[in-house]
């Protein structure tokens, strides 16, 4: 299985990439992983937020072409708990999924499309972050995943 991030923006902290690339690399141990850097388009105040949504939307639903899963996460999505989602990982695994699109909106979040093209829609928390910090948190929980399923003594 491959997992494919999409992130819509580069990150702007140094220490955050950092910490992504870590938790990335170390979910290579179990999985394949790829990385999708999307365009970001800047917020004006000719533009309102559902125009840089559909602009961004247009940009990731081209990237997510053809077959594979696609998960989104956005504050709007179903929280669930470390095991729950590690449970969700197994099954795709189990399914055969040979690909799995895991999707962060920017700074606006995400337009109606790509939440409508998503198989599942999991939120981090009724809070909002900024997408730097959730696509760092995403890829932390995908290792987290993978070693539950894995009984692997990292998960406490």
């Amino acid at each position: 299985m491959t997992i494919s991030f999409v992130f819509v923006g580069k990150t702007g902290f140094r220490e955050i990439e950092r910490q992504l690339d870590y938790y990335l690399e170390k979910l290579k141990r179990f999985v394949r992983v790829s990385v999708k850097i999307i365009k970001e388009e800047k917020i004006l105040r000719s533009r309102t937020d559902r125009d840089i949504m559909k602009l961004e939307g247009k940009r990731i639903l081209e990237a997510i072409k053809g077959n594979g899963t696609v998960i989104v996460w956005d504050r709007c999505g179903k929280m669930v708990s470390s095991e729950e989602y590690a449970k969700y990982i197994g099954k795709l695994e189990l399914s055969g999924t040979g690909r799995v699109w895991m999707v962060t909106g920017g700074a606006v979040g995400l337009s109606d499309e790509v939440i409508g093209k998503a198989d599942a829609v999991f939120s981090l928390s009724p809070m909002t972050f900024p997408h730097d910090l959730a696509r760092l948190i995403i890829a932390e929980q995908t290792y987290r995943a993978y070693t539950i399923l894995r009984r692997i003594p990292y998960h406490r």
